[in-house]
C-alpha cells in the first residue's frame, strides 16, 4: 500500500470509527461552552459592564446574551445525557 504524501499511515476502519464516536460525544460540550461564553460576554456588554463596543449599553444584547447562554447550557446537558446513556448514533 503506498504511503500518503504526509508520511503518516492512514487510519484503520476501527480507528476512524472510534474517532468519529469521540467527536460525536465531545462536540456538544465544545459548542455549548463556546455559546455560554458568548452569551456571558453579550450579556455583560448589553448591561454596560463591558464597554468599548457598539453593543455596549444596548438592551437587545442584554436579552440575546442569556438566550444564547441557555442554548449553550442545553447543549452541554444533552451531551452529558447522551454520554451517560451510551448513545452512539
Amino acid at each position: 500500500m503506498p504511503q500518503p504524501p504526509s508520511g503518516r499511515r492512514p487510519l484503520s476502519r476501527g480507528a476512524r470509527r472510534k474517532y468519529g464516536v469521540i467527536v460525536k460525544r465531545i462536540w456538544p460540550f465544545v459548542v455549548g461552552a463556546i455559546l455560554v461564553l458568548i452569551g456571558i460576554i453579550w450579556t455583560l456588554q448589553g448591561i454596560g459592564v463591558l464597554g468599548g463596543s457598539a453593543m455596549s449599553g444596548q438592551a437587545m444584547w442584554a436579552i440575546v446574551g442569556p438566550i444564547v447562554g441557555v442554548i449553550g447550557v442545553v447543549l452541554i446537558v444533552v451531551g452529558a445525557a447522551r454520554r451517560r446513556t451510551g448513545d452512539r448514533d
